[in-house]
């Protein structure tokens, strides 16, 4: 009995671990051209000179990218995805407060 299901427990195991690594290439996907949008709209939607939500709101996207990353990893891969990630966003965090942030303490 254990014969026949053997092959069945092979094949799923090989079908998740296709699943699991269709997920690292849409996190580094989905995380590079975010973080080209976001790179190329904030550019665009402002001057730096004052407070603008927009530009605040758009700051947080790659941040809670970064977050939501860093904490549901589950290979390697996605792994070196999320650190990368996160570096990214703490380098969000800098430019947000250096450049938008800082003007609602004023």
């Amino acid at each position: 009995m254990d014969m026949a299901l053997r092959p069945l427990d092979e094949q799923a195991m090989s079908t998740a671990s296709l699943q699991l690594s269709d997920r690292f290439d849409w996190w580094a996907v989905v995380t590079g051209a975010m973080q080209m949008g976001c790179i190329v709209a904030w550019v665009s939607l402002g001057c730096g000179c004052h407070f603008e939500l927009k530009r605040a709101l758009l700051e947080f996207v790659p941040i809670l990218w970064g977050a939501y990353t860093f904490v549901c990893y589950r290979t390697t891969e996605e792994r070196v995805v999320a650190r990368f990630a996160t570096l990214l966003a703490i380098a969000w965090l800098y430019v947000s407060w250096a450049t938008n942030l800082h003007f609602l303490l004023r």
